[in-house]
């Protein structure tokens, strides 16, 4: 890829489309690997990037007080499907 401008405007726009699908890609499957801490249907993937991002960052961090809480323990695994809520 030229790193001149040349007066193509598409070429960069569909690369800035591609990555921010690829990023979005991403955050999905975040929010998929978290779905035991809070459901992720749907409707949830409908929304912004923004919104997901807001739900990872809370998860996220439920997960990281629960293994705070478990640090003594062996087997964090084990401690935090007695801590977390699930959704099943």
């Amino acid at each position: 890829m030229s790193s001149t401008f040349e007066g193509d405007l598409i070429r960069p726009l569909g690369l800035v489309i591609l990555y921010c699908g690829h990023a979005e890609r991403e955050v999905d499957n975040l929010l998929a690997a978290l779905s035991n801490l809070e459901s992720f249907d749907n409707a949830k993937r409908r929304w912004t990037v923004d919104q997901k991002l807001v739900t990872s960052h809370n998860s996220t961090s439920a997960l990281r007080v629960a293994e705070r809480i478990c640090s003594a323990k062996a087997d964090f695994s084990v401690c935090a499907d007695a801590i977390l809520p699930t959704n099943r």
